[in-house]
């Protein structure tokens, strides 16, 4: 039973109902939320499944039962430095190995199949804010001509902004707080309009 439950359960499915069912809010304010499928980290090197953009930064990765958890340890890692929320959603016969493997401070829900067919979300433990968030890696979510004209806004000459894409950020680290490199990229995030162009 355990093997066909988990045949009717895939990817696409609990992606569904994660935007139907937890993020269904935030779809009704998107005027100040972006939700993004498939957002890319560390220059293309992770991803995360869906993150929600507002005044924070939200990841959510989903373990279906066709995935397995190895790349799960070396995803955490790349996650805690970008998101200020982490949830992780995953099938049930990951429950025993999960809960060991990511920090204590992410969100941890269970994915199963009610007797209609249906998928029901568990929440089996609640989230709380990345205690160690950094600048650092939320700041490569920028685009180089995003960091550019924030550079240029705040007054650095023409010549300084032809410098390297690490440069630039190390720069823009220079000028603003951690706060305040969380609410600029947060902005950019939710107001790109050609960002699959990328």
């Amino acid at each position: 039973m355990e093997n066909l439950e988990n045949s009717r359960i895939d990817e696409k499915r609990i992606r569904k109902a994660i935007h139907s069912k937890l993020l269904d809010y935030h779809h009704n304010r998107s005027n100040c939320t972006r939700v993004i499928d498939e957002l890319g980290l560390d220059h293309g090197q992770a991803r995360i499944d869906i993150a929600v953009v507002n005044g924070s930064l939200h990841g959510i990765e989903i373990k279906s039962p066709q995935d397995n958890l190895s790349r799960l340890p070396s995803q955490a890692k790349v996650y805690n430095h970008y998101f200020n929320k982490v949830t992780l959603v995953f099938a049930n016969k990951f429950y025993s190995d999960v809960v060991s493997m990511v920090p204590e401070w992410w969100r941890l829900i269970s994915v199963s199949q009610g007797n209609r067919g249906g998928l029901h979300l568990n929440t089996i433990r609640s989230g709380k804010s990345n205690p160690k968030i950094q600048s650092t890696s939320i700041i490569k979510l920028l685009w180089r001509d995003e960091v550019v004209e924030l550079l240029r806004t705040n007054g650095v000459p023409e010549s300084d902004l032809r410098q390297t894409k690490s440069a630039l950020y190390g720069r823009l680290l220079q000028q603003i707080n951690e706060n305040g490199v969380r609410k600029i990229v947060c902005a950019a995030l939710r107001n790109r309009e050609d960002w699959r162009n990328r």
